[in-house]
Protein backbone atom coordinates (compact mmCIF):
# COMPACT_ATOMS: atom_id res chain seq x y z
CA UNK A 1 0.00 0.00 0.00
CA UNK A 2 2.81 2.21 0.67
CA UNK A 3 4.30 1.64 -2.57
CA UNK A 4 1.25 1.99 -4.71
CA UNK A 5 0.72 4.99 -2.35
CA UNK A 6 3.48 6.86 -1.65
CA UNK A 7 2.14 10.20 -1.00
CA UNK A 8 0.50 8.80 2.38
CA UNK A 9 4.75 9.40 3.72
CA UNK A 10 6.28 11.26 0.99
CA UNK A 11 8.39 14.33 2.69
CA UNK A 12 7.10 13.17 5.67
CA UNK A 13 8.82 11.66 9.42
CA UNK A 14 7.39 8.06 9.68
CA UNK A 15 7.36 5.94 12.71
CA UNK A 16 7.46 1.94 11.64
CA UNK A 17 5.65 0.19 15.20
CA UNK A 18 6.95 -3.39 15.01
CA UNK A 19 9.36 -3.19 12.31
CA UNK A 20 10.66 -6.89 11.70
CA UNK A 21 12.82 -7.26 9.02
CA UNK A 22 12.26 -3.49 7.82
CA UNK A 23 10.04 -4.17 4.86
CA UNK A 24 7.48 -0.85 5.55
CA UNK A 25 10.49 1.08 6.90
CA UNK A 26 12.48 0.15 3.69
CA UNK A 27 8.81 0.86 1.56
CA UNK A 28 8.52 4.24 3.51
CA UNK A 29 12.27 5.44 2.51
CA UNK A 30 11.23 4.19 -1.15
CA UNK A 31 8.37 6.30 -1.14
CA UNK A 32 10.04 9.66 -0.62
CA UNK A 33 10.14 9.68 3.58
CA UNK A 34 12.54 12.03 5.03
CA UNK A 35 13.01 9.83 8.09
CA UNK A 36 12.32 6.69 9.70
CA UNK A 37 12.37 4.77 12.99
CA UNK A 38 12.10 1.52 12.40
CA UNK A 39 10.61 0.43 16.07
CA UNK A 40 10.85 -2.73 17.07
CA UNK A 41 11.89 -4.31 20.76
CA UNK A 42 14.12 -7.33 19.31
CA UNK A 43 17.57 -6.10 18.74
CA UNK A 44 17.45 -8.12 15.93
CA UNK A 45 15.14 -7.09 14.03
CA UNK A 46 17.46 -3.40 14.12
CA UNK A 47 20.26 -5.82 12.76
CA UNK A 48 17.86 -6.81 10.12
CA UNK A 49 16.38 -3.86 9.34
CA UNK A 50 19.87 -2.28 8.14
CA UNK A 51 20.76 -5.33 6.46
CA UNK A 52 17.52 -5.48 4.02
CA UNK A 53 18.60 -1.57 3.48
CA UNK A 54 21.67 -1.91 2.10
CA UNK A 55 20.66 -4.52 0.34
CA UNK A 56 17.30 -2.82 -1.31
CA UNK A 57 19.90 -0.03 -1.92
CA UNK A 58 18.24 1.84 0.25
CA UNK A 59 19.95 4.91 1.80
CA UNK A 60 18.72 8.26 3.75
CA UNK A 61 17.94 8.60 7.23
CA UNK A 62 16.75 4.97 8.87
CA UNK A 63 17.06 5.06 12.24
CA UNK A 64 16.60 1.70 14.49
CA UNK A 65 15.09 2.13 18.11
CA UNK A 66 14.75 -0.96 20.33
CA UNK A 67 12.49 1.01 23.23
CA UNK A 68 9.31 -0.72 23.95
CA UNK A 69 6.79 2.57 22.56
CA UNK A 70 3.56 0.36 24.09
CA UNK A 71 4.70 0.53 27.56
CA UNK A 72 6.01 4.05 27.57
CA UNK A 73 9.02 5.88 25.86
CA UNK A 74 6.40 7.77 23.72
CA UNK A 75 8.55 10.87 23.47
CA UNK A 76 9.49 8.56 20.26
CA UNK A 77 5.94 9.62 18.82
CA UNK A 78 6.58 13.26 19.61
CA UNK A 79 7.55 14.57 16.00
CA UNK A 80 6.66 11.85 13.94
CA UNK A 81 4.04 12.91 10.87
CA UNK A 82 3.17 8.88 9.95
CA UNK A 83 2.71 5.75 12.70
CA UNK A 84 2.92 2.45 10.96
CA UNK A 85 1.89 -0.46 12.63
CA UNK A 86 2.51 -4.06 11.59
CA UNK A 87 0.64 -7.49 12.46
CA UNK A 88 0.45 -6.41 15.81
CA UNK A 89 -2.66 -7.63 17.45
CA UNK A 90 -1.63 -10.95 18.83
CA UNK A 91 -3.58 -10.95 21.92
CA UNK A 92 -6.34 -8.40 23.52
CA UNK A 93 -2.83 -6.67 26.08
CA UNK A 94 -1.01 -6.43 22.75
CA UNK A 95 -3.77 -4.93 20.62
CA UNK A 96 -5.22 -2.60 23.78
CA UNK A 97 -1.55 -0.92 24.07
CA UNK A 98 -1.79 -0.52 20.33
CA UNK A 99 -5.09 1.45 20.42
CA UNK A 100 -3.89 2.97 23.42
CA UNK A 101 -0.86 4.48 21.38
CA UNK A 102 -2.72 5.23 18.46
CA UNK A 103 -4.88 7.42 20.62
CA UNK A 104 -2.16 9.31 21.96
CA UNK A 105 -0.42 9.73 18.39
CA UNK A 106 -3.63 11.10 17.30
CA UNK A 107 -4.28 13.59 20.48
CA UNK A 108 -0.98 15.11 19.36
CA UNK A 109 -1.93 16.41 16.18
CA UNK A 110 -5.48 15.35 14.62
CA UNK A 111 -3.11 15.74 10.93
CA UNK A 112 -1.38 12.59 12.30
CA UNK A 113 -1.74 9.75 10.03
CA UNK A 114 -1.69 6.07 11.11
CA UNK A 115 -1.98 3.60 9.19
CA UNK A 116 -2.18 -0.47 9.94
CA UNK A 117 -1.63 -3.72 8.47
CA UNK A 118 -3.18 -6.93 9.82
CA UNK A 119 -4.01 -10.62 8.17
CA UNK A 120 -7.60 -10.81 9.86
CA UNK A 121 -6.51 -11.43 13.21
CA UNK A 122 -9.47 -11.94 15.73
CA UNK A 123 -8.77 -9.14 17.95
CA UNK A 124 -9.31 -6.78 15.55
CA UNK A 125 -12.48 -8.70 13.86
CA UNK A 126 -13.99 -8.86 16.88
CA UNK A 127 -13.27 -5.20 18.63
CA UNK A 128 -15.86 -2.47 18.45
CA UNK A 129 -13.09 -0.08 18.95
CA UNK A 130 -11.47 -1.07 16.00
CA UNK A 131 -14.33 -0.45 14.21
CA UNK A 132 -14.99 2.87 15.95
CA UNK A 133 -11.17 3.94 15.30
CA UNK A 134 -10.30 2.47 12.11
CA UNK A 135 -11.52 1.66 8.25
CA UNK A 136 -10.22 -0.71 5.65
CA UNK A 137 -9.02 1.14 2.91
CA UNK A 138 -7.36 -1.69 1.53
CA UNK A 139 -7.16 -5.10 1.48
CA UNK A 140 -4.88 -7.82 -0.32
CA UNK A 141 -5.33 -11.45 -1.46
CA UNK A 142 -2.36 -13.40 -0.47
CA UNK A 143 -0.84 -15.75 -2.73
CA UNK A 144 -1.10 -19.72 -1.92
CA UNK A 145 2.59 -19.48 -0.91
CA UNK A 146 2.07 -16.64 1.56
CA UNK A 147 -1.43 -18.35 2.94
CA UNK A 148 0.62 -21.66 3.95
CA UNK A 149 3.90 -19.19 5.71
CA UNK A 150 0.99 -17.50 7.56
CA UNK A 151 -1.34 -20.38 9.30
CA UNK A 152 -4.50 -19.72 6.46
CA UNK A 153 -4.89 -16.41 6.62
CA UNK A 154 -6.42 -15.06 2.91
CA UNK A 155 -5.43 -11.34 3.03
CA UNK A 156 -3.36 -8.38 4.24
CA UNK A 157 -6.00 -5.32 5.23
CA UNK A 158 -4.52 -2.09 5.16
CA UNK A 159 -6.41 0.20 7.89
CA UNK A 160 -6.39 3.69 8.59
CA UNK A 161 -7.49 5.67 11.67
CA UNK A 162 -10.45 8.10 11.14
Amino acid sequence: TILDNPQLVRRKKVLDLGSGCGAVAIAAMASGATMVVANDIDPDAATAVLANAELNHISGDIVTETRDVLNGNFDIIEDIDVLLIGDMFYDEHIGGSVLNLCKKFKALDRSKDILMGDPGRWFLETSSEVDSLFWCMAKHTLTEECRRENYGFHHGMVWRFR
